[in-house]
């Protein structure tokens, strides 16, 4: 935990902290990937800090500039 970590959220990367990891069926919805609770790395001024619930594990990058290649094809 306290990883810092990258996804797409409001149609940009962004920059979160890893709080918790499930290892399990999490929602009883039988897919066995790992899920994470995410928090944001900075608080917004207005806004607080921003949480994400299970969050699936292949929407997670460790750098920026893997998240941004992970939506390359072959063809770009």
């Amino acid at each position: 935990m306290g990883q810092r970590v990258w996804i797409m959220h409001d149609n940009e990367p962004q920059e979160w902290i890893v709080e918790v990891i499930h290892l399990g069926d999490v929602e009883g919805n039988h897919r066995p990937m790992p899920t994470y609770d995410l928090r944001t790395t900075d608080p917004q001024p207005l806004r607080g800090v921003f949480h994400e619930k299970n969050v699936w594990e292949n929407k997670i990058k460790a750098t920026k500039r893997e998240l941004c290649l992970s939506f390359l094809t072959d063809k770009d």
